[in-house]
């Protein structure tokens, strides 16, 4: 299940990070179609980061990753079983292609699992990838001056570090469940229903669960606030109950799992990972939920330029 220009335009907690998990079979001297990312022109405030990268090992496959003017490409012989870490960024195109370099040899059920990163560019973003400001963000700039602190390197943050310093954790936990009979009709069956508490917010971090096989087509459907089949997982490409899918999906006011497979299955064992946080006001400011006239303007330029 991939991810289309059409799903990052629907992003709207910046940032998140979407997970795609894919099955393909690949002709012999021939590139996967379509090709398991192609995103351009997805908007000219966004910036994109392909993060975690799993992948069957083959060394017949050859795959390629390009973010922007920046390609890399490289035989997945030598890739372990755990997923690769990433961090490809892109804010005009950002593509990820297989190419099957075996004769005669189709490569059935290839799998692939990535994430992608979608956020919103602020004023130091844009001046780290070198796009023109708008009036109203040279102003920000020089009155916050954003410039001298990029060339400082004090901004902006790592992501990693953003989601800690920025996010206000109150609770971090897992939870399991187990779907006795899973449908094959219908919407599927609903193992998680989560109401989100006032001025708090729930993000979904990973999704683990038992694989079953690829003709099974077993699938877990995220549903946030009213994002209905926001994101679709196979658990079959990753093939291992252990193992996890990464994600970071916040909901403000619900948040919705459930399952469905083509086949009758039994038993389905599922693991959710969870974050609840307050909304704190760089959140209410950059998530758009409150009229920013609320607060002073100096501290709604210090979101946009995003020198926090």
């Amino acid at each position: 299940m991939t991810i289309s220009v059409a799903d990052i335009r629907t992003v709207r907690y910046f940032p998140e990070i979407l997970p795609a998990t894919e099955i393909r079979d690949i002709s012999p001297s021939s590139e996967a179609s379509p090709i398991p990312l192609d995103l351009r022109r997805f908007g000219k405030d966004r910036l994109l980061q392909l993060r975690d990268l799993y992948l069957d090992r083959d060394s017949d496959i050859r795959y390629t990753v390009t973010g922007d003017d920046f390609s890399l490409e490289r035989r997945a012989g030598a890739v372990d079983n755990e997923t690769m870490d990433f961090s490809i960024s892109a804010t005009d195109n950002l593509t990820y292609r297989l190419y099957n370099t075996a004769t005669g040899t189709t490569k059935a059920d290839f799998r692939t699992y990535f994430s992608v990163l979608v956020d919103k560019l602020t004023v130091a973003d844009k001046l780290k990838y070198g796009i023109n400001l708008s009036s109203e963000e040279e102003r920000i700039n020089e009155e916050l001056e954003i410039r001298d602190r990029l060339e400082m390197g004090n901004i902006p943050l790592p992501y990693d570090y953003k989601f800690e310093r920025e996010y206000s954790i109150i609770d971090s936990y897992t939870v399991s469940s187990r779907i006795s009979s899973v449908p094959t009709t219908g919407n599927g069956a609903v193992f998680e229903d989560i109401t989100v508490r006032s001025n708090e917010a729930l993000i979904l971090t990973s999704v683990g669960a038992t694989p079953f096989t690829i003709a099974d087509n077993f699938r877990i459907i995220i549903d946030r606030d009213d994002d209905n089949g926001y994101i679709t997982l196979l658990p079959s490409v990753i093939n291992d109950l252990n193992k996890e899918i990464k994600m970071w999906i916040p909901a403000t006011r619900e948040l919705r799992l459930r399952a469905i497979a083509n086949n009758s299955l039994s038993n389905a064992d599922i693991r959710v990972n969870l974050l609840r946080i307050r909304l704190n006001d760089i959140l209410k400011v950059r998530w758009n939920l409150v009229d920013r006239s609320e607060f002073s303007q100096e501290f709604v330029n210090q979101v946009l330029g995003g020198v926090f």
